[in-house]
C-alpha cells in the first residue's frame, strides 16, 4: 500500500544515477511511485522545468508517457482524494 516518491532534486544534484530511478521505477511498477521536483529554490530550475527534464530523461531511459502519467498525475491524485 505504500508509495515511493522519486525526487528529481536528488538526481539533478548527483546524489543518484537517474538511471537507478529508471530501474527502480521498473522493479516496483509505476502504480507504486510519485515523481516531485522539490524544486523552486536558488539554484534549482523552476518546478515545471524541472519536471519537463525529469520526464524526459525519464523517458529517454525507456520510461513510457502512460508510466509517466501515472507517475505525475494519477498516484499524487490518489494521495490527495484518499480517505479512509
Amino acid at each position: 500500500g505504500a508509495l515511493i516518491e522519486h525526487s528529481y532534486f536528488t538526481a539533478y544534484h548527483n546524489k543518484v544515477k537517474i538511471e537507478e530511478i529508471a530501474r527502480q521505477i521498473r522493479a516496483v511498477g509505476s502504480e507504486n511511485i510519485y515523481l516531485t521536483t522539490d524544486f523552486g529554490q536558488i539554484n534549482s530550475p523552476y518546478p515545471d522545468e524541472g519536471l519537463t527534464e525529469f520526464v524526459q530523461k525519464l523517458m529517454d531511459l525507456g520510461i513510457t508517457e502512460k508510466e509517466i502519467k501515472k507517475m505525475i498525475v494519477e498516484n499524487p491524485e490518489y494521495i490527495i482524494n484518499f480517505r479512509d
